[in-house]
């Protein structure tokens, strides 16, 4: 009672505060690997023109049908999200957000397979500078004042080449009020020190350009002992980042994992946690 039931897998995390004394604990991974689902990068902002409103964004390398987008907060609170699109591959929606933590759901569907992403987010009002975010996952620091949005994504990412993801999508809104002047800096957690199969000295982090739908490299950043992965960013034009490293040359890499999920329970009464 009153302890957190931590899993990790492929340089990912899923908690699970327990409150109940269970029969067993277990891991569940899927039964088949979703390498043909259609990737898509979910990110919020603070929406300027409507008080604790917020502005949700899918997109994706593939065109897909309008997305199941529901923002689930405390107190039941949950409301579907109308989103619009002009070219299936951007969608966007906005939604009053009442609570400074919650979960953005989406499934999104294409002609190749279906994808679904369950993504927790936090709200900055920066009153202070160093962040920790989700639970020390991201350190950041914020050289500017403002609102700004957190978001974490474990769903199938767009691909970038023959690298491969390693950890989460992480997505970066900042309000209108911080101007486009200000620099950030970023320490990501890596829970794999040593992935298997993957050259981690050459990791890098990218970002994600919603509008040409390629990742772009950005230059600097270093592993600190293989803890963290360290870097600066000028005024961060991306709405979303995430690490990527090559393949090394003497391990076939495994294929991505989905719907990772930490479990406890007994067979009538489980409770899950998803990455």
């Amino acid at each position: 009672m009153g302890r957190r039931l931590d899993a990790y897998f492929a340089g990912r995390r899923a908690w699970l505060d327990i409150n109940g004394i269970w029969d067993e604990y277990a891991i569940v991974l899927p039964d088949d690997p979703q390498s043909d689902v259609p990737g898509i990068i979910v990110s919020a902002r603070p929406d300027d023109s409507y008080w604790s409103h917020i502005t949700v964004t899918v997109s994706g390398d593939q065109p897909v049908s309008e997305p199941g987008v529901t923002l689930s907060q405390f107190y039941n609170y949950s409301h579907d999200i109308s989103m619009t699109s002009g070219d299936d591959r951007l969608w966007t929606g906005t939604r009053q957000c009442k609570y400074d933590l919650s979960v953005i759901e989406v499934a999104a569907a294409s002609e190749s397979g279906s994808s679904r992403s369950v993504s927790p987010f936090e709200i900055y009002y920066n009153s202070e500078s160093r962040y920790q975010c989700m639970n020390g996952e991201l350190e950041m620091v914020l050289y500017q004042g403002g609102t700004f949005m957190v978001t974490q994504s474990s769903a199938p990412a767009p691909p970038n080449g023959d690298l491969v993801q390693v950890g989460y999508t992480w997505g970066l809104g900042f309000s209108d009020h911080i101007g486009t002047d200000f620099e950030i800096s970023l320490d990501i957690k890596l829970h794999d020190k040593q992935p298997e199969g993957l050259a981690v000295m050459q990791m890098n982090l990218w970002g994600w350009d919603s509008e040409s739908r390629i990742w772009e490299l950005i230059p600097g950043g270093e592993n600190n002992g293989l803890d963290f992965f360290e870097t600066h960013v000028g005024f961060p034009e991306h709405s979303s980042y995430a690490l990527f490293a090559p393949p090394s040359d003497d391990t076939t890499p495994p294929d991505p994992v989905t719907d990772f999920q930490a479990v406890c329970g007994t067979s009538n009464i489980k409770h899950r946690t998803c990455l």
